[in-house]
């Protein structure tokens, strides 16, 4: 099981600081802990007076389904990323625990899980 720590100021995944010796713009970036905020585009805005804020420019409407499949294509392109492998667990765990009626469609989220988790 990955063991997530913290040491001082730096993030550990298993033992060791995340980006070790990597810079970024110049600035140390080791053991930090970069966001992805994914589980974002498996909800559905059913706000009326919000979900035009949402819609695609090539049909004019938001589509949440169309959403959580690009969000799952993209994901599926960098899957040799390990953060994208270790965020999928993350996103099931914090989805499984988001107060009813936030998702419009919980068998939408399964099957972008199943999706997400693919073969190694």
């Amino acid at each position: 099981m990955t063991q997530v720590a913290i040491r001082g100021t730096e993030f550990l995944i298993d033992g060791e600081p995340t980006y070790p010796g990597r810079t970024y713009a110049g600035h140390l970036i080791q053991g930090l802990l970069f966001n992805v905020r994914a589980v974002q585009a498996v909800f559905d805005d059913a706000n009326a007076e919000t979900r035009t804020h949402w819609t695609y420019p090539d049909t004019g409407v938001w589509d949440p389904r169309r959403n959580t499949d690009e969000l799952c294509a993209a994901l599926q392109a960098t899957a040799a990323d390990l953060l994208f492998r270790r965020a999928s667990s993350a996103l099931a765990a914090v989805s499984r625990d988001t107060a009813d009626g936030l998702l419009r469609d919980a068998e939408q989220l399964e099957e972008a899980l199943a999706r997400l988790s693919g073969p190694p």
